[in-house]
């Protein structure tokens, strides 16, 4: 079965790339463009791994938050002393917050009471499409109990919350080349 978020991210590319090649304008931010009459799913989105060209479409705030709540493994990141820390970590996505477990005296400790920054992606290199989201905000201890997604069965017991105030996302389709064929 496909992945759900590569599927969205497809779909995002064939609505946008159907919509400018029949000459549609795609709406304003706002609205959603529609498929064409006639333009199949798959159509646009192989002419987009073949000829040269690429979209970058943004995600709506829902459409981010579904990704988010799709995937399993996001990268949290902060400014610590010794400079900027990007760290993987398991999640959930509880409401619109991210909860990730970690364990007292951890780094990642450190990230309760700052600013971070968690992002998410999904590419198919192969065919060039893909999605990221990102989401900023503060993270802080979470009050309550979440059950733990670690991969790792080594005492993280301490839940960390994500409370977002920034959320964005955008789908990526593009013209996948080899190394050398970019020099």
């Amino acid at each position: 079965m496909p992945d759900r978020g590569l599927a969205l991210a497809e779909h995002r590319v064939v609505l946008y790339v159907g919509c400018e090649r029949q000459g549609l304008r795609t709406g304003s931010p706002h609205t959603e463009p529609s498929l064409p009459s006639g333009v199949a799913e798959t159509g646009p989105r192989l002419a987009t791994m073949y000829e040269d060209e690429t979209y970058f479409v943004r995600l709506s705030a829902q459409e981010c938050l579904e990704l988010l709540g799709d995937a399993d493994v996001g990268r949290v990141a902060w400014l610590a002393q010794e400079g900027i820390v990007v760290v993987p970590v398991n999640y959930q996505l509880v409401d619109d917050r991210i909860i990730f477990h970690t364990a007292e005296g951890s780094p990642l400790m450190e990230v309760t009471g700052q600013r971070v920054s968690f992002q998410v992606d999904d590419i198919d290199c192969e065919s060039a499409v893909g999605w990221t989201v990102l989401v900023k905000g503060s993270a802080q201890v979470a009050e309550g109990e979440f059950p733990s997604v670690t991969w790792l069965d080594d005492g993280r017991k301490i839940a960390v919350m994500i409370v977002p105030d920034q959320l964005s996302g955008r789908v990526i389709s593009g013209v996948r080349r080899r190394r050398h064929e970019r020099e």
